[in-house]
C-alpha cells in the first residue's frame, strides 16, 4: 500500500496471492527482519494424542513451550465475557499483580483434518480457569463457483485449504469450528471457553457490509448451537492497517462497513446495526485481535487514535485482544487509550480505559507468551489479563 493519498485496493486475485506473505511483511517498516526470524524459529513439534479422531496434531514450536510434552496450553485463569447485549463483564484471574497466568493456544487454520484432536488437547490441558481461543481462517474471498454459498476464506498461513477449489466455503468454516468445539466438549464437557472465529482485512475489496453480514450470520448459528454448553462463540477480526508496502490495505471506512454497514452501533446501544456483521450476528459481539500499527506517534494507513479505539472497544460489544509480538506494540495501544476521544470543538484528545481481555503473542515472533504478557500489562497498567499464543495448525 502506498502513502495515504496513493492507496489502491488489491483485486481479489492479487489479494489471494498476497495473503500468504501478508503476515511476514505487514510490519516490515518497524521490523525488517521479522520474516527471517520467523522462518528460523518455525520448527515443527508433533504432539501425539490419545483422544479424538486424529492421530496427531502438528504445531510449530513456540520458544519456551511448557516442558510437559503434549500440553499445548497452560492457563491459570482467563477473562470471562458475558454475551448479553450491554452486559460484558470480566473476571479477575487468580494471580497476583504482575504474575503471569499462563496462556491458551490459538490457531491459524491451515487444514480441516486435525480440529477434533486439537479441540480435545486444548480442553484437556491441565489448566484452571476459563480461556479464550482464536481460530483464524484467513481473509474472506468470494466463491464464484457456487450460487448459494458465495463467500469463503483463504488459508491464512501456508497451503490453501483443500476444499471447494482450494477455498473453504463459509459452511466449511462453520463445520470446522463445530468439530473443534465438539472435540473440546468430548474431553472436558464442563470447561468454559470463548471461541473467536476469525478473519482479517487483508483484501480491501472484500471488506464490506455484505461479507460482514455473512460472517455474522455464521457466528449467530454457531453461538445458538452451543448456547446450552459452557462454550461461547464470538466473531473475531485481525484488524490491522500497516504503512507503505503493506498487504493490509482496508480503510477505517471499509472495516466499519464490515462491522455495521454505514452506521455501526456503539457501546451502550440497546442493539447493533441491521447491516454488516452486527446485522448478521445480532447481540453477539466480536474480538479485535489486531494491532495498533504506529499509533504510539501517528497511526499507520490514515487511521486516527479514535478510529482504532472504536474498532477495538468503542463499537457495540467489541472486545480488544491486542497483539504484542515486538517491542513498541504495547506502547501503540497505550497511546490509543490516551487519545481515544477527540473533541473537534476544542481540538483536544482525552483518555479512556480500554477493557483489554487477552494479550496475544504469535509463534515465531520476538516475544514469548510470558514476555509479551508482561510487556503489555506493565505498559498499560492492567494486570488482570489473560494470554494466548497463536500458531499454525498443520
Amino acid at each position: 500500500m502506498a502513502g495515504n493519498g496513493d492507496r489502491r485496493e488489491l483485486s481479489t486475485s492479487e489479494g489471494v496471492a498476497a495473503s500468504r506473505d501478508a503476515r511476514a511483511v505487514r510490519r516490515a517498516k518497524d521490523q525488517p527482519n521479522r520474516a527471517t526470524r520467523r522462518l528460523i524459529q518455525r520448527n515443527r513439534l508433533d504432539i501425539s494424542v490419545a483422544k479424538g479422531g486424529d492421530k496427531k496434531v502438528g504445531l510449530r514450536r513456540v520458544a519456551q513451550w511448557p516442558s510437559v510434552r503434549g500440553t499445548i496450553a497452560s492457563l491459570a485463569a482467563s477473562a470471562g465475557i458475558g454475551t448479553a447485549a450491554g452486559a460484558i463483564s470480566f473476571s479477575q484471574p487468580a494471580s497476583a499483580q504482575g504474575t503471569f497466568p499462563g496462556y491458551t493456544a490459538s490457531y491459524y487454520i491451515d487444514n480441516l483434518t486435525a480440529l477434533h484432536s486439537a479441540g480435545c488437547l486444548d480442553a484437556d490441558a491441565q489448566v484452571s480457569g476459563d480461556r479464550n481461543v482464536i481460530l483464524d481462517f484467513g481473509t474472506q474471498v468470494p466463491n464464484y463457483s457456487s450460487s448459494t454459498d458465495k463467500w469463503g476464506t483463504l488459508s491464512p498461513d501456508g497451503p490453501e485449504l483443500p476444499d471447494n477449489s482450494n477455498n473453504p466455503y463459509i459452511a466449511s468454516v462453520e463445520s470446522a469450528t463445530t468439530t473443534f468445539i465438539l472435540g473440546w466438549l468430548s474431553c472436558k464437557p464442563n470447561l468454559q471457553g470463548w471461541i473467536g472465529v476469525g478473519t482479517n482485512d487483508s483484501v480491501a475489496s472484500n471488506v464490506n457490509a455484505t461479507s460482514g453480514h455473512v460472517w455474522g450470520e455464521m457466528i449467530k448459528g454457531l453461538h445458538g448451537r452451543f448456547a446450552s454448553t459452557p462454550i461461547t462463540v464470538r466473531g473475531a477480526d485481525d484488524i490491522e492497517f500497516a504503512g507503505p508496502g503493506s498487504h493490509w490495505p482496508a480503510t477505517f471506512a471499509q472495516i466499519s462497513d464490515w462491522i455495521g454497514g454505514s452506521n455501526p452501533a456503539y457501546s451502550g446501544a440497546s442493539s447493533g446495526s441491521t447491516s454488516g456483521y452486527q446485522g448478521g450476528a445480532g447481540a453477539i459481539g466480536y474480538f479485535d485481535y489486531g494491532s495498533a500499527n504506529g499509533c504510539e506517534h501517528t497511526c499507520s494507513g490514515g487511521y486516527t487514535w479514535p478510529d482504532v479505539y472504536n474498532l477495538a472497544s468503542g463499537y457495540y460489544d467489541a472486545i480488544a485482544m491486542p497483539q504484542d509480538y515486538y517491542p513498541g506494540m504495547a506502547s501503540d495501544w497505550l497511546s490509543v487509550e490516551n487519545h481515544a476521544s477527540y473533541n473537534s470543538y476544542k481540538n483536544t484528545y482525552s483518555a479512556v480505559t480500554i477493557p483489554f481481555s487477552t494479550v496475544m503473542t504469535e509463534n515465531g515472533t520476538e516475544y514469548t507468551p510470558q514476555v509479551g504478557w508482561s510487556d503489555f500489562t506493565t505498559t498499560v497498567h492492567q494486570y488482570s489479563l489473560a494470554a494466548t499464543n497463536i500458531a499454525p495448525m498443520t
